[in-house]
């Protein structure tokens, strides 16, 4: 790794605005005092300052230890130098707004100047008047402000309008969007991904030697890339072994499936994209690279088209009928959400006493007519027998009938159970936070851009399970009569009495069965309605 003193001739009497050439200090495995030679001679050269890397960006992305940034701080303030710190390309791809503010550099050192805009689309000069070199100038207050309109006095070069537009609405995105965070997560996921198709293709997989950079600001051995479908930006030079990789922040680039899309290539040749130096890389830092992008577009494009229009018509009918009885995830999974996470804590108690209040109504109804069905299964032995006396009764329809009873038997306790949890949990002084805890996970996750506490996934299909064995005895009892008639219409084909008056019943209780069916499936279609995820449902005028 390597800083740069940037040097200006003496009494500043350069013709150049930006003075001479940078002077190169080599800080790999020099001691201090090796160090502080470098530094005097490039003092003596009229360097004012250091501009450092955090993370080198012009090869495989190496990062700067925090133990020799602080020996270079602790030296910039011994010379009186300058201390700056080059975030053109690390600003929010790193974890955090700028670099240094990562808990690792946070109390390390205070930079003096900080450049920057490279991922807004303009480039600028930020200035920090609590730097250990500029405030020792006793900038306080109004004097600050002053200071600011004296430099903005002498700015040669004004940024447009439109690119100070798209720079501050850059800006907005990434404050609502949490990109600092996202870049920690996706950096995170592609990472293990990327040694994951490594490990799998023959490679040995040692992190430093396959990847560099930090979080979402990626390098990618270039043999590794090839195998990929990464398209990476151009680094320093063709000779150079790695490539540099700056996925866009998205939510989606941390789910497996859309990774396997953009990056893997399942070992097929046809599908690789070999890096090459000839071809035009271009980038902007906070959406990723150009050629990842639209090839990851195109590629998404086609996948999602043909995995839509296959499954499009089977996933209507699924969330038809996880209507009403099972219940559609935003009718059982968003109130939870809701209720666990608004911020105002009355509002929470609001959501959680209407949710106890509902989910008890819920269970007393399907408690009562669980109870009933289990009444009507056990008398099954008194129905009229299609069956010949002395034919016992075939062992489907036994098994059946027998599974209904211990479904509605299950739904019955199961409810009073739940009922009585419930009344338990509401009784305590705390009743409604030990609700709320009894329904989350323990640690917050990531859910679209914001932190939240979610559903236990089990908690949620727990409070179900009632409205699941009753449906089930309902199945049972009614394949048990199906599976009844038609025996008897086998029993008197087998004695050579043909389709009688068996026959009539089985068919006439099919039809009607099926008829029943049929609407029940047309009523559910009726009353589904596609209820918006995320609890946001704006009432129409």
């Amino acid at each position: 790794m390597s800083s740069f003193c940037t040097c200006t001739k003496k009494g500043f009497h350069s013709p150049k605005p930006y003075g001479s050439n940078p002077a190169l200090l080599h800080i790999d495995g020099v001691s201090d005092d090796e160090l502080r030679d470098q530094l005097f001679v490039a003092r003596e050269a009229g360097c004012i300052g250091i501009v450092v890397e955090l993370v080198e960006t012009q090869f495989n992305g190496r990062v700067l230890n925090p133990s020799l940034l602080s020996r270079l701080g602790v030296m910039c303030a011994e010379y009186q130098l300058l201390l700056a710190v080059d975030e053109t390309l690390t600003a929010i791809r790193c974890g955090a707004p700028f670099c240094f503010q990562r808990e690792e550099y946070f109390d390390v050192i205070s930079p003096d100047l900080v450049f920057f805009g490279k991922a807004t689309g303009s480039q600028g000069i930020a200035i920090g008047f609590d730097g250990q070199f500029v405030k020792r100038f006793g900038l306080l207050g109004s004097s600050r402000s002053r200071a600011v309109r004296k430099w903005q006095n002498n700015f040669q070069k004004p940024l447009p309008t439109a690119d100070l537009i798209q720079a501050m609405t850059t800006i907005e995105i990434a404050v609502q969007g949490n990109f600092v965070m996202l870049s920690r997560i996706i950096g995170q996921a592609i990472r293990d991904f990327v040694l994951d198709q490594a490990a799998e293709r023959g490679h040995e997989v040692t992190p430093p030697e396959i990847l560099g950079g930090l979080e979402s600001l990626i390098f990618v051995r270039k043999d590794i890339a090839g195998e990929m479908l990464v398209m990476g930006a151009k680094t320093a030079g063709s000779w150079i072994p790695w490539v540099k990789w700056l996925p866009r922040l998205e939510k989606d680039m941390t789910r497996s499936e859309v990774l396997e899309e953009i990056i893997a290539s399942n070992s097929n040749s046809d599908a690789t994209m070999p890096y090459s130096d000839d071809l035009p890389q271009t980038r902007t830092p906070l959406l990723g690279n150009n050629g990842q992008s639209e090839v990851a577009a195109r590629i998404r494009s086609t996948s999602r088209s043909v995995k839509n229009q296959s499954s499009r018509a089977v996933s209507f009918i699924v969330h038809i009928f996880r209507g009403g009885l099972f219940s559609p995830p935003t009718l059982t999974y968003d109130p939870l959400l809701l209720l666990l996470n608004h911020d105002d804590q009355d509002e929470r108690n609001r959501l959680t006493e209407k949710w106890k209040d509902n989910k008890l109504q819920e269970l007393n109804f399907v408690g009562v007519v669980s109870a009933l069905l289990a009444n009507v299964l056990t008398s099954t032995g008194s129905w009229p027998n299609l069956l010949p006396p002395e034919t016992t009764t075939p062992w489907p329809v036994r098994t059946c009938w027998f599974c209904g009873i211990a479904f509605a038997l299950a739904s019955v306790l199961t409810a009073a159970d739940q009922t009585i949890r419930l009344h338990r949990m509401a009784g305590h002084r705390d009743g409604l936070v030990l609700i709320r805890q009894s329904l989350r996970t323990q640690d917050r996750v990531l859910i679209g851009t914001e932190w939240k506490y979610r559903p236990r996934k089990m908690q949620v299909y727990a409070w179900q399970l009632s409205v699941l064995f009753l449906a089930g005895a309902v199945l049972c009892m009614i394949s048990g009569m199906i599976f009844l008639v038609w025996s008897a219409v086998a029993e008197d084909i087998g004695r050579g009495k043909g389709f009688d008056d068996n026959g009539k019943v089985a068919v006439i209780f099919t039809s009607f069965a099926l008829i029943t069916a049929i609407i029940f499936a047309l009523g559910q279609t009726t009353l589904y309605y596609p209820v918006p995820k995320g609890g946001d449902i704006e009432d129409s005028d």
